[in-house]
């Protein structure tokens, strides 16, 4: 095979590492989805996120397209065709599944002249591009707390051998496995098999066959790896895996309902037809307040931040001293999910905030709470994703009542 087209074989596989990697990032943006705590799927983190740096030392073994005209042990790390050697990496993962690398590593090594090994040594460095797949996370899932992962990888580069004024471009084929340590740092084990171009060792020995035609080398290298940014994913369930709940089972449901609010309605005119007791605590002024939203990330029902009940505090405080009604309304998202699963999805929400406020004081006679379903309100569809909580009129307190 010519070198033109070892060239063309490269440059058409680092456009398949191209396209992989945009649709890793494609395929992050269909994982997001309704209910947390999926085995697979993730939701999208920002591109500033999930990076890694490394940095190692290794042993490399040369082999040059030129030895089947020599008579010299072929057996690996010998030491006329063994240097060590370090490298420098950094990697984007675009989902816990898949990663691309870009890899300098050299920079001492060998070109196989003779059985001496002072007489090979070379200066060398290779620069290569490499897509990476994390198989564990394939077959088991996302953990975060994996001690042990297993990353096959492929990839093209291009080295030089500074020595003998050489370039040539590579292919590499390789196994990564990671070792966690702390939260941020890994440790991790790399074996890797690399063509290159017969020229590479100045020693260029042309033949009909794609691999003998090619110097190679193969690598043991250890180091460490950081994590830099955001390195966690959060689980989420993709919309295809959730269960679809047949039309007989949604039609009980919501007889079940219907039963549960009649009831409900009887109970409310029962209380409406009795005395009412004689106003208490009367206020001559009303002190008017803003009605205070707690946003809620898709499917979720507790709160993503405690920072935003600092926001109903000075509601609160004055509901007590004025002996006022809470109104805790709860939302969904009307485009995502189904009008059951929203409404369940506003009560559980609703139900939060509630106990929030029971936590700061508030009597549980003081509250009312509405279910507010699925809604399309706002502009901005992540804004329906809420709780408003608002002030209402006195409420009569049991006790005093009594």
């Amino acid at each position: 095979m010519r070198k033109a087209n070892f060239r063309i074989i490269s440059l058409t596989l680092t456009s398949l590492f191209v396209c992989a990697s945009a649709s890793a990032q494609e395929a992050e943006k269909l994982s997001v989805s309704l209910v947390p705590d999926a085995q697979y799927a993730v939701a999208t983190n920002k591109f500033k996120d999930n990076w890694e740096v490394s940095f190692g030392l290794g042993a490399t073994t040369f082999y040059g397209n030129q030895e089947a005209n020599m008579d010299l042990s072929r057996g690996l790390f010998q030491g006329f065709r063994t240097s060590v050697g370090v490298s420098m990496s950094v990697a984007k993962w675009f989902s816990p599944d898949i990663a691309m690398r870009l890899k300098l590593n050299g920079f001492s090594g060998k070109s196989i002249q003779s059985a001496e090994s002072d007489s090979n040594s070379v200066k060398y460095a290779s620069l290569q591009a490499d897509a990476l797949f994390n198989i564990h996370n394939m077959v088991k899932g996302y953990d975060q707390a994996r001690f042990w992962n297993f990353i096959p990888y492929a990839g093209v580069g291009f080295a030089r051998n500074f020595t003998h004024s050489r370039n040539t471009l590579t292919f590499h084929v390789g196994l990564l496995n990671t070792f966690r340590i702390t939260e941020r740092l890994k440790g991790y084990c790399d074996l890797s098999y690399n063509l290159a171009g017969g020229e590479f060792d100045n020693m260029g020995v042309r033949t009909n066959k794609i691999f003998t035609n090619r110097d190679t080398w193969i690598g043991l290298e250890v180091g460490v790896t950081y994590e830099l940014g955001k390195n966690s994913w959060k689980h989420m369930v993709d919309l295809d895996d959730v269960e679809v709940v047949p039309w007989q089972e949604t039609q009980r449901e919501m007889k079940r309902l219907l039963r549960s609010n009649k009831g409900l309605k009887e109970k409310v005119n029962y209380l409406e037809n009795q005395p009412k007791p004689e106003p208490v605590n009367t206020v001559t002024t009303v002190t008017r307040i803003p009605d205070v939203s707690i946003f809620f990330e898709m499917g979720i029902a507790d709160l993503n931040h405690r920072g935003q009940l600092e926001n109903i505090k000075k509601l609160v405080k004055i509901a007590q001293e004025e002996k006022r009604i809470i109104t805790v309304t709860g939302f969904a998202d009307s485009q995502t999910g189904n009008e059951l699963l929203n409404e369940k999805l506003a009560a559980r929400r609703a139900d939060t905030i509630v106990k929030e406020l029971l936590e700061m004081g508030v009597d549980s006679h003081q509250i009312r709470i509405v279910n507010g379903g699925g809604v399309n309100t706002l502009d901005i569809v992540p804004a329906n994703r809420r709780v408003v909580v608002s002030l209402g009129g006195q409420y009569a307190d049991p006790q005093v009542s009594e």
